[in-house]
């Protein structure tokens, strides 16, 4: 007759393996007291120290991903920073800018109306100039 092997739910296992792990009692007695051979045992133990490693390594890179995110975060405000920086020199200089032509205002109010009398005379010249 076929001798149909036990089938042990994951919670059974986890609580037999971390006997196994407290080393409190031998392999052999462990296998004789869940009806588990020492092999199986030593299988499970090993299975779950790779879990466990691989668990760690996991978080560890989840770990740097959520560190990676969290520096371009920051990249960005400090372009958005910088930018608004930027952006407030600009508004400065054409301020100062704009204090300059206030004060020259005369000046270009003068050139405007050269420009206006200029223009039309300019467009005369040109048009003689360019018909055969």
């Amino acid at each position: 007759m076929k001798k149909t092997s036990k089938h042990y739910a994951a919670e059974e296992k986890a609580k037999i393996v971390i006997e196994v792990l407290k080393g409190e009692y031998t392999l052999a007695e462990l296998s004789s007291k869940y009806g588990v051979h020492a092999n199986q045992l030593q299988r499970w133990k090993q299975s779950a120290l790779e879990a466990i490693s691989d668990k760690f390594k996991r978080k560890s890179k989840d770990f740097k991903k959520v560190i990676t995110k969290r520096q371009l975060i920051i990249k960005k405000m400090m372009k958005a920073i910088m930018k608004s920086q930027a952006v407030k020199m600009l508004q400065h200089q054409k301020n100062l800018l704009l204090q300059e032509v206030e004060k020259r205002l005369p000046l270009l109010r003068i050139l405007k109306l050269e420009v206006r009398i200029l223009m039309p005379l300019t467009l005369k010249v040109s048009k003689f100039m360019m018909s055969p």
